[in-house]
């Protein structure tokens, strides 16, 4: 993982582990947001999540609201739970 000292901060307060993340990079629906990417669960990327997992993803209730957003350096920036909806642009 690729991360900012921001992120790995991030990361440890609000208890996300490095697989979620690895999940996310892999699976996740990626959402341009000026000039960085919002990745984030979504039902498809859940899907695929829970074929690969074979279910256990399943049962992480907080993954659909995980997110991380990576710069186009391609680090990770920051990471955490989102309370709202996406804002596409």
């Amino acid at each position: 993982m690729n991360l900012t000292l921001h992120a790995q901060t991030r990361l440890e307060q609000r208890g996300i582990s490095p697989i979620i993340i690895d999940w996310l990079e892999q699976y996740g629906a990626i959402e341009p947001q000026n000039g960085s990417e919002l990745i984030y669960f979504n039902q498809l990327s859940l899907k695929k999540l829970a074929s690969y997992t074979g279910g256990i993803s399943n049962k992480i209730d907080k993954l659909k609201s995980i997110y991380l957003v990576r710069g186009n350096n391609g680090k990770i920036i920051t990471t955490g739970y989102r309370e709202e909806s996406i804002k596409r642009k």
